[in-house]
């Protein structure tokens, strides 16, 4: 397995539902930074404390150590650390039209968008193959950042969970098709973008988070039997 470095020298079924177990918290932590307005107790105060430092899982992954590298820097004054999250969760995700870095996948098209999507599926087909609802509170729509994080752990949970053999191996395809033609098709532009107009560590580092752990799910997905 190229990124993880937990797995080669054990049996996979011993070890995937802690895995996926770990970047599903992952993915639910950092989908709802992504999707919700930073709260004055809540995401300022992770980041300027430093609690993103202890990660339910770690890899070998460089974008992942480039994440930790973000995550253990020092903050020299937690008050301006504080706002500095509070300002650039605006400037960055806050809307479609003011935003730097608004995450969905239609704001970060690719030229292999058509061909990816005859070859595993549409967004749209996904969902209603799966009898997933992107609707939302957040009134999000269908290809945020959130919602889409939020629907691959529905197919890992389902992954995880089955011992329908046939079932296993038609979810297995599916998160290979579905983190391949859309999240790892958009995500890098996207982190690109985080890394360039933040002046915040936490962001740049949780948008190194996402794509390492995307990569490494879709590896463990590959690798296991």
């Amino acid at each position: 397995m190229p990124f993880m470095d937990t797995a080669n020298q054990i049996k996979c079924e011993e070890k995937e539902e802690m895995l996926f177990n770990a970047y599903s918290i992952i993915f639910y932590f950092t989908g709802s930074i992504i999707a919700l307005e930073p709260e004055e107790e809540g995401l300022p105060e992770f980041c300027s404390a430093g609690l993103l430092r202890n990660l339910p899982v770690s890899s070998n992954n460089p974008g992942f150590r480039t994440a930790l590298a973000f995550f253990n820097a020092p903050c020299h004054s937690q008050a301006r650390c504080h706002q500095n999250v509070s300002e650039h969760y605006q400037m960055l995700f806050g809307s479609k039209d003011n935003s730097t870095s608004w995450p969905t996948e239609s704001s970060w098209p690719s030229f292999n968008d058509e061909i990816l999507h005859k070859t595993h599926g549409s967004l749209n087909e996904f969902y209603s193959r799966h009898s997933f609802s992107p609707e939302n509170d957040r009134f999000l729509p269908a290809d945020h950042l959130g919602v889409e994080l939020l629907f691959l752990n529905r197919l890992m949970t389902g992954f995880i969970k089955t011992q329908d053999q046939v079932v296993k191996t038609a979810l297995k395809n599916d998160i290979i098709g579905f983190t391949s033609s859309h999240l790892l098709n958009w995500l890098p532009g996207w982190v690109k973008s985080v890394s360039e107009n933040s002046d915040t560590k936490c962001f740049k580092g949780i948008a190194h988070l996402i794509l390492a752990s995307v990569e490494d799910v879709k590896s463990l997905v590959i690798n296991c039997r």
